[in-house]
Formats: structure tokens, C-alpha cells, sequence
């Protein structure tokens, strides 16, 4: 996804390899941030509460960056706000669905499981 988000912005919105670069950033900063924020949810309110909504996030956001981005440039309406769900919805998802998902592994197994 990262690579078809850059050459999107290369090839149909014109940006420079460095524009698109700093284009995308937004959304594995927010999902940077974002995990943070849900290892600390996931502490108090347990890992499973948090993937479905989370998931209708990431989806909503991967909806938007495929069929609501248009051909026409418009970043800060558009793919600002779309890249921000995404990386939110994963950085929240994905950290406690793999602790779900490891649960009961031996210790040490987990990178295996």
C-alpha cells in the first residue's frame, strides 16, 4: 500500500519523489501515535474492545484513500484526512489483535505464532 500510495501521488498528482514521501507520512505517524494510545485503552479496557471499531476505522480509511482521492490534487481536504483515519485505525488495531492473537503462546513462542 505504501508503494501504490507513492506512486499515486508521483504519477497522477505530480508530486516529487520527496513530496510524496512527506506525503504519506501522516499516516504511519498517526498510527505511531495512535498504538500508544491504545496499548494504554487495551490495559484498561482489554484488547478485544478495541479491534472491531478500530477495523471500521482502518476500512473507512482505506475506502476513502481508493474511491474518494479523485485525480484532481487536494490534499488537506482529501488525503490528510483519510491517510489520518487509516494510520489511526491500524496503529489502534493491530497492536491488540496481536496480543490476541498470542495469547496462551509459550514464552518466547510468540514471534512464532
Amino acid at each position: 500500500m505504501v508503494l501504490n500510495n507513492v506512486l499515486f501521488l508521483m504519477r497522477v498528482w505530480d508530486y516529487s519523489a520527496a513530496g510524496a514521501g512527506f506525503g504519506i507520512a501522516p499516516r504511519p505517524l498517526s498510527a505511531a501515535v495512535a498504538a500508544q494510545i491504545s496499548g494504554r485503552a487495551a490495559d484498561r479496557h482489554g484488547a478485544r474492545a478495541l479491534i472491531l471499531p478500530r477495523i471500521v476505522m482502518v476500512t473507512a480509511g482505506f475506502v476513502f484513500l481508493a474511491f474518494g482521492i479523485g485525480a484532481e490534487p487536494n490534499y488537506w481536504m482529501r488525503w490528510f484526512p483519510a491517510a489520518l483515519v487509516f494510520g489511526s485505525g491500524v496503529g489502534t488495531a493491530f497492536g491488540p489483535a496481536i496480543v490476541i492473537g498470542t495469547i496462551g503462546s509459550a514464552t518466547g513462542a510468540a514471534a512464532i505464532a
